[in-house]
């Protein structure tokens, strides 16, 4: 090998080199994680949850989620992230991204940001009824707390006060209906000047 040859071979090297550590040091952006999730393990999460929603409409006795709580998603919105995120958890399923920035689960949640809405969800639509339920989100709130309980936002602190025994739902706030004001018309022919009335009152 001559030695032209050995310093394009060297550089060809070193550019692999780079490359690779390029790559390595990239972060996708959560949008990027989501296209890329391999598809297998796509459909593992969709039978996994599939068969999770199978069991609470048993255990709760009802035949659609939407019938039983009226269409409201945030129930059916609950079920799903309680049981993708602790399957994903379990299989490590996850990943750094960015645009936002922080850890990304089975290609879809940011762990971090659940807690307010699940454990709101959980004491609103009385889920732990579900066996099933209470099982997988007992479970997953001590696995988020154990990852992000040094947090000061809403969600940490609604996951601690879950796991403590002293969680209080807040039921929205009811303001009383305005009263109608009452305005009185007269007819023009029916109204008095004040020199009218003064004389009627005289007479």
């Amino acid at each position: 090998m001559t030695t032209e040859e050995q310093r394009k071979q060297n550089r060809e090297r070193q550019q692999r080199h780079r490359e690779k550590k390029r790559q390595a040091a990239y972060i996708p952006t959560a949008e990027e994680d989501f296209d890329k999730f391999p598809e297998e393990q796509g459909l593992a999460l969709r039978d996994h949850v599939r068969n999770v929603q199978r069991d609470i409409k048993s255990e709760l006795g009802v035949e659609r989620f939407a019938q039983h709580w009226q269409d409201d998603s945030d129930a059916e919105y609950a079920i799903d992230a309680v049981a993708r995120t602790l399957f994903a958890f379990k299989k490590g399923w996850m990943c750094q991204v960015s645009n936002p920035d922080g850890l990304h689960v089975a290609g879809t949640y940011f762990p971090d940001a659940l807690g307010a809405g699940i454990v709101d969800a959980a004491h609103r639509y009385s889920l732990e009824r579900s066996q099933t339920f209470s099982r997988l989100y007992r479970e997953l709130l001590e696995i988020l707390d154990n990852r992000f309980g040094k947090n000061t936002d809403d969600h940490a602190k609604a996951i601690k006060a879950e796991i403590a025994g002293t969680y209080v739902l807040k039921l929205p706030e009811t303001r009383p209906e305005p009263k109608p004001e009452v305005s009185l018309r007269i007819a023009p022919e029916m109204s008095l000047s004040m020199q009218q009335l003064y004389q009627h009152c005289r007479s």
